[in-house]
C-alpha cells in the first residue's frame, strides 16, 4: 500500500498551524490523464480507477483533505 500526504503550514504572526491531508492507495499502470505529478498512476483506496480518470479527484485528493480542514480552521476564527 502507497499514501500520498500533503502538509500547509498557516502562520498568522504568532502561531504556526498545520492541516495535513493523506490518501492511502496503490500504484497502477498509467492511465487518464497526466495532469498533475502522479495522476495517472494512484489509484486511491475505495476507487478502480486512478487519479488520471477521475472526474471527482479534485474532491478527494490529499491537497483537497488539508484544504479543508484549512478553510474550517480560517473560517472558525
Amino acid at each position: 500500500m502507497q499514501k500520498q500526504s500533503v502538509l500547509f503550514g498557516h502562520f498568522d504572526g504568532k502561531n504556526f498551524s498545520f492541516f495535513t491531508g493523506e490518501v492511502k492507495g496503490k500504484i497502477v499502470s498509467p492511465k487518464g490523464k497526466s495532469n498533475f505529478g502522479f495522476d495517472p498512476i494512484f489509484q486511491p483506496n475505495g476507487y478502480t480507477k486512478p487519479y488520471g480518470e477521475l472526474k471527482n479527484k479534485n474532491k478527494i485528493s490529499h491537497r483537497a483533505i488539508a484544504w479543508k480542514k484549512f478553510e474550517k480552521f480560517i473560517l472558525n476564527q
